[in-house]
């Protein structure tokens, strides 16, 4: 009887260890980047795998779950304010059904489906609920003297780059420091806060289609990183 005892709370100490949130990785300032909670596996094999990623300001960049090192259910992004950003469902680590975005404001940018990996379909719509083309024009946040961005505003926008583009490519850092560098140069940061991550896609191919040097910074993908935990 001694011995189930013992074996039972040793099962159950075990269990609990594996459910604990592990920190996996820090932000310079010593804020946690990202997380597991490891339910079957460890931090090499992501078997059944609770996930999240972290702002340096603490706020929930992105959450969901991760089996056999691939995402899996319900994925949630945020803005750094702490507003939902995106929602939407992976089998296998590809999109499948439907999914949401929202402008920082609360309003819904876009709702879609994919399947498999697949997009069916994309509605756009502005702040005010109406419906817009595929690709609005933007080209009025371009202005010729910008007013000088501050260094917490620069910084800002650099790690909404960051969390997007990171631990995908080797080059991330660089990459987004040339996006910001071409930002700064055409927009002012006010118009730019306020953008979408797909609008800033959008000033981003009329301000860079001759500066490819950005893009090309993307080309290699570092392959030591997991895709799903990008």
């Amino acid at each position: 009887m001694k011995t189930f005892i013992v074996s039972y709370f040793l099962i159950f100490v075990t269990a609990c260890n594996n459910t604990t949130e592990k920190i996996i990785q820090k932000w310079p300032n010593g804020q946690k980047k990202v997380t597991y909670t490891i339910f079957v596996g460890d931090t090499s094999n992501l078997l059944d795998v609770s996930y999240k990623a972290y702002y340096p300001n603490g706020q929930i960049f992105k959450t969901g779950q991760i089996k056999n090192g691939l995402e899996v259910g319900q994925w949630a992004y945020y803005y750094q304010s702490g507003r939902l950003k995106s929602n939407g469902q992976f089998i296998e680590g590809r999109m499948d059904g439907d999914f949401e975005t929202y402008y920082e404001s609360g309003e819904v940018e876009q709702k879609g489906k994919y399947s498999r990996g697949q997009l069916l379909n994309l509605l756009l719509f502005n702040r005010d609920g109406t419906t817009k083309k595929n690709e609005e024009d933007l080209t009025m946040y371009l202005v010729d003297n910008p007013q000088k961005w501050t260094t917490n505003q620069t910084e800002e926008i650099r790690i909404d780059c960051l969390m997007a583009i990171e631990p995908g490519y080797n080059n991330a850092a660089a990459f987004c420091d040339c996006i910001l560098d071409s930002l700064q140069k055409h927009c002012n940061y006010s118009d730019i806060k306020r953008l979408t991550e797909n609008q800033r896609g959008i000033i981003l191919n009329y301000i860079t289609h001759n500066q490819k040097e950005c893009f090309n910074l993307l080309k290699k993908r570092n392959p030591t990183v997991n895709k799903s935990i990008g």
